[in-house]
């Protein structure tokens, strides 16, 4: 009995069955398809997105070959293309490369500007806002007081910061331009005792503290004899 059973509850699923496809088997082609369809869609939307970034990634390579090349005017046509159409990753590339050429070519007035526009895109990410704030900040060195250098990046020294190494010196060097030779030490010195200083930078902040050291020294031995003299 229990076959018959079995073989009467199959047969009742398979007229189900049918009724079901019949009805509704339609809608299970066109979501195949659909998978089908979206699958190669994103498919070919991967090979696109890479090609398109292979060519932006060759247009940046060879704008920056041109500016090692000294051709400043064809690599900033090359960069300005880029920043215009080369998506969110090389156009700001470009952007950074641009402000980098500006400052090497002694347009300090348009570097500033260039940086300090990156910094204030609150399209970027705050990390790369900061970068542009202490790239700008190295360039105000020689065209701004302490105060104002201090103002750019003086929050960014803060202990756990991760630009904080470069922040330290930009400050060192702006106290020592502007002769505050204690701040400076102290900056430097900072640098010297955080165990998490890089090395370049923590040898270059050797030798700004031997420069003051000597300095300080050269200072109060010519206040001495000044003192000297005036007895």
């Amino acid at each position: 009995m229990s076959d018959i059973f079995r073989e009467v509850d199959e047969e009742l699923q398979r007229k189900q069955m049918r009724r079901l496809w019949q009805r509704y088997g339609y809608l299970v082609i066109g979501a195949a398809v659909l998978i089908v369809a979206l699958t190669a869609g994103y498919k070919g939307w991967q090979a696109y997105q890479s090609s398109v970034s292979g060519e932006q990634g060759d247009k940046f390579v060879a704008a920056v070959q041109l500016s090692n090349e000294g051709k400043h005017d064809e690599a900033r046509t090359a960069f300005d293309a880029l920043i215009k159409d080369g998506g969110a990753g090389y156009s700001l590339l470009a952007r950074f490369r641009v402000a980098s050429d500006l400052s090497a070519a002694g347009d300090t007035e348009g570097a500033l500007a260039a940086f300090d526009d990156l910094s204030k895109d609150s399209g970027l990410d705050s990390f790369l806002r900061d970068v542009a704030r202490i790239r700008a900040a190295y360039i105000a060195v020689d065209v701004e007081d302490f105060d104002a250098v201090n103002a750019r990046v003086g929050d960014l020294a803060a202990a756990g910061n991760a630009l904080r190494f470069s922040a330290r010196e930009v400050l060192g060097l702006a106290a020592w331009k502007a002769d505050n030779l204690k701040v400076s030490q102290a900056q430097f010195s900072s640098l010297r005792e955080d165990t998490d200083t890089p090395a370049e930078v923590r040898q270059r902040a050797e030798l700004m503290l031997a420069l003051l050291k000597s300095r300080m020294e050269a200072g109060a031995s010519a206040a001495s004899e000044e003192k000297t003299e005036t007895q």
